[in-house]
């Protein structure tokens, strides 16, 4: 009696003689809670259901017959295409939207071509060049795609990088698609990696400058003036005061590589490190004056 209630109230009483209009049968059941209807001409019942022959028409879905093929319509939460059996089915209730774009967002990714690996190289700049700034052109050679969009060809350009004052060791310079040409690959791009050249006087830390200098016994114990050239040929005259012992270190503010961020004037510190030179022998008379001394 209560599967008799239940296809009364889904069909009708046609429904209770196993037929329905249509073409309509009760062959679905309820499975899960989710209630499935086989008919074989959608369009007559959506006819019934909504007063309308397709009722998906402004969704721009076109005809509904599925070619002799049954319909599945699943009535859930969701709206989402469905696939069994051979069957072209929808499920919809609450008509949010949201997964109505999903695939074809995804096919639209898919369908963008890739961008081929950037491509790293060194851009080998003296302590000079990152101190003061400098212009460097580099040359690459490259692929183009020829006219016919399939051979390729070898072509040189040459890259102009305005080094700034105070760029440090692993800046990097992007020239986007500036790499090889191939076909439905985007051009990756070439990146210059700053890589700093030793030098012979000063030592990079940061911001800050490190210079040993060398100096005799007697300079060491008595003091003196030191000279220091700077990477921009300017002459530092330094008085040194103390005792310049091998671990002193004589610090001289805003000598150090420029701040890049910190504007023109703003720089790190020069610090000086004393290297000091002891003689092989001394004479009798210089031992007898340290003695002395001491």
């Amino acid at each position: 009696m209560r599967k008799k209630r239940q296809i009364y109230d889904q069909v009708g009483e046609q429904g209770l003689h196993g037929q329905s209009s249509g073409g309509f049968s009760t062959s679905g059941n309820t499975d899960g809670g989710r209630t499935h209807f086989t008919y074989m001409n959608a369009e007559d019942i959506f006819k019934q259901f909504f007063g309308d022959q397709n009722p998906f028409a402004s969704f721009g879905m076109g005809n509904m017959r599925s070619g002799g093929h049954g319909t599945r319509v699943h009535f859930s939460k969701g709206f989402q295409k469905t696939n069994n059996d051979g069957m072209s089915g929808f499920s919809f209730g609450n008509m949010g939207g949201d997964e109505m774009y999903e695939d074809t967002d995804t096919n639209m990714r898919n369908m963008q071509p890739q961008q081929a690996e950037a491509v790293q190289t060194p851009l080998h700049c003296s302590l000079e060049e990152l101190y003061n700034g400098a212009t460097k052109k580099m040359r690459i050679n490259r692929k183009r795609l020829g006219a016919d969009g399939h051979s390729t060809y070898d072509d040189v350009k040459i890259l102009e990088i305005n080094v700034k004052p105070g760029w440090k060791a692993g800046t990097k310079i992007t020239f986007p698609k500036e790499g090889d040409e191939k076909l439905g690959v985007i051009p990756g791009d070439i990146i210059f990696v700053v890589t700093p050249k030793p030098h012979p006087r000063f030592k990079r830390t940061g911001n800050d400058l490190t210079y040993k200098h060398r100096i005799t016994l007697k300079q060491a114990l008595t003091g003196f003036t030191m000279e220091i050239e700077t990477l921009d040929h300017r002459k530092l005259r330094i008085p040194i005061n103390k005792i310049a012992s091998s671990d002193y270190v004589h610090k001289i503010p805003n000598e150090g590589m420029p701040i890049s961020k910190g504007g023109s004037s703003s720089k790190g510190n020069l610090y000086v490190e004393f290297v000091v030179t002891f003689p092989h022998r001394l004479t009798e008379q210089q031992k007898k004056l340290v003695n002395d001394s001491f």
